[in-house]
């Protein structure tokens, strides 16, 4: 099911047969820096995470979803939006991870941007940040390439994380 389409990409929630395209996104050492989670994620739980990402879209219209290229007919990302506590402050977070081979074309930003149309359309009352690791350069301009500006850090297990909100 379509949610979001841009000029080159479609945002789909994910389904099973993404799981091969996911698993090579969630390989890449450098998605953990892009999801501000710092983890990758284990091939066994991408079934469980695919899932539980979708029905969270469903029920509160948040959650990570599948960044497809049609012309190439693959998988090549993720992104969306998940709700997080941060310093007592419940806000949307957006992330974005797309796929190595994808990451200098553009596709980034292309995704983010419809997801922070989005954000602006259909959940106008929530509060809107990027969380970004300092050591993610890639992630720091793009956060800049769209619009956002820093306002503060914060720290998530010896991390340090740039909070971004839009202008």
């Amino acid at each position: 099911m379509k949610i979001l389409e841009t000029r080159r990409l479609l945002l789909r929630h994910s389904m099973l047969n993404d799981l091969e395209d996911l698993k090579t996104l969630y390989a890449d050492p450098g998605v953990g820096l892009a999801l501000a989670s710092g983890d990758s994620t284990p091939k066994e739980s991408l079934r469980a995470m695919l899932m539980a990402h979708t029905e969270e879209f469903r029920r509160e219209g948040i959650g990570l979803l599948s960044v497809v290229n049609p012309e190439l007919g693959q998988v090549v990302g993720q992104c969306g939006l998940r709700r997080q506590t941060i310093d007592g402050n419940t806000s949307l977070v957006l992330q974005c991870a797309i796929n190595a081979s994808a990451r200098r074309d553009g596709l980034g930003a292309e995704a983010c941007a419809a997801v922070i149309h989005y954000a602006s359309e259909e959940l106008p009352s929530e509060s809107m940040i990027a969380l970004v690791d300092e050591k993610n350069v890639g992630a720091l301009k793009l956060a800049t390439k769209l619009g956002l500006v820093r306002t503060g850090e914060v720290d998530r297990g010896g991390r340090t994380l740039a909070i971004f909100t839009p202008s």
